[in-house]
């Protein structure tokens, strides 16, 4: 049992996983350009600054999390929401997304899937098509390679390597195709397993939509 954890939260695993995260988005990319009126709406990549607010734990981890999300588009139509107020149809056009976090440090690396809810924050209607200024609201699963149960003070106990994963992206539009952002995500259990410290990283992105 001891030797089935190692492989999993092992070095090794984690750098396969999180290359293989970033190969499959990246790999996405060409074909989603080409299909404008695809299954794909946007990319995001960035930087984020690992394990910020250790609050609830003496625990710390280290290093820089390379960040890739992928975004589809919604599978809710606009004409189902024509009787919907134009200011409340974001509320039911969450926009499913397959996303990565790859710790460049040994630490924990993971993958999560969202259902992405985004509102414009001004009237920017008039300039691009989804508003200026815009957040983001995401909740899912996500799979993780670090400790259940870790000795060390450099390795979170997370308690389990499926957690609940939550995000909070605030940004501006600088063009209708490009966009940057504040992103800030959670990772927890939610108390459901002995240890829940929880994983906080925030950090910058770039945005690119098809």
């Amino acid at each position: 049992m001891q030797s089935a954890y190692r492989l999993v939260a092992g070095r090794p695993f984690r750098l396969r996983l999180w290359c293989w995260a970033g190969g499959v988005s990246l790999s996405l990319l060409p074909a989603a350009a080409l299909a404008q009126t695809g299954p794909f709406d946007e990319v995001r990549f960035g930087v984020l600054y690992h394990d910020v607010l250790p609050i609830y734990s003496t625990q710390r981890e280290d290093g820089i999390d390379l960040n890739g999300e992928l975004y589809f588009v919604s599978p809710v139509p606009d004409s189902w929401l024509t009787d919907v107020r134009p200011t409340l149809r974001w509320l039911l056009r969450p926009r499913p997304s397959f996303g990565f976090d790859a710790n460049t440090a040994g630490a924990t690396s993971q993958l999560y899937v969202s259902a992405v809810w985004t509102v414009a924050l001004d009237n920017g209607d008039r300039l691009w098509r989804d508003g200026t200024v815009f957040m983001d609201f995401g909740v899912g699963p996500a799979y993780n390679t670090g400790h259940v149960a870790s000795r060390s003070s450099q390795h979170l106990s997370l308690g389990s390597n499926a957690l609940f994963h939550l995000s909070v992206d605030l940004g501006v539009r600088l063009t209708c195709v490009l966009s940057t952002s504040i992103y800030f995500e959670h990772s927890s259990n939610a108390g459901l397993a002995p240890y829940n410290p929880g994983l906080n990283n925030v950090g910058l992105r770039m945005g690119f939509r098809f």
